[in-house]
């Protein structure tokens, strides 16, 4: 057995909460490391992050980034693209294809620059990864989106009350 199925073996019992903490490792990961890609290709272009953080409150940001974000990307990028259409004739044969398209398209929403739509189709195959694992339908958009919420929670408050 390859090693992938094996730890999609051992994410299929888990609980809730125990898939959400280790998908969120994984995403942890990822993240570190494509922020060095990110960080990379957006020095080379010169093109920086908008500051709209600093200016939304921070009622706005918490609804935002760790309920309404989460919820509908995880819909749009995940349940559209996993459930609906990876079962249409022409995808049911094409699951790489599918997973890719998932991952681009949450990558494609990120689009403040180059490097943070690298990372985005990262993060997005970590979100794609996690709703598969999880079981898909329900309990994968659920895990998905508290792995999405968790995450941005992490980098808002790491953001506000991180420090320089």
């Amino acid at each position: 057995m390859k090693r992938a199925q094996v730890f999609d073996a051992w994410l299929r019992g888990r609980s809730f909460g125990t898939l959400v903490a280790v998908l969120y490792l994984l995403f942890a990961v990822v993240a570190f490391v494509t922020g060095f890609v990110r960080v990379g290709l957006d020095a080379l272009l010169g093109v920086w992050l908008p500051q709209t953080v600093d200016s939304m409150r921070l009622g706005m940001q918490i609804f935002g980034a760790m309920l309404l974000a989460p919820l509908m990307e995880t819909w749009l990028c995940q349940t559209v693209f996993l459930d609906y259409v990876a079962g249409t004739r022409f995808f049911a044969s094409r699951p790489r294809t599918v997973f890719a398209l998932s991952a681009l398209c949450f990558g494609l929403q990120h689009f403040y620059s180059l490097g943070y739509i690298v990372y985005g189709c990262a993060a997005g195959a970590v979100l794609a990864y996690a709703f598969v694992s999880a079981g898909r339908r329900a309990r994968g958009f659920w895990v998905t989106a508290a792995v999405h919420a968790a995450w941005n929670c992490t980098v808002l408050l790491l953001h506000r009350y991180g420090g320089d």
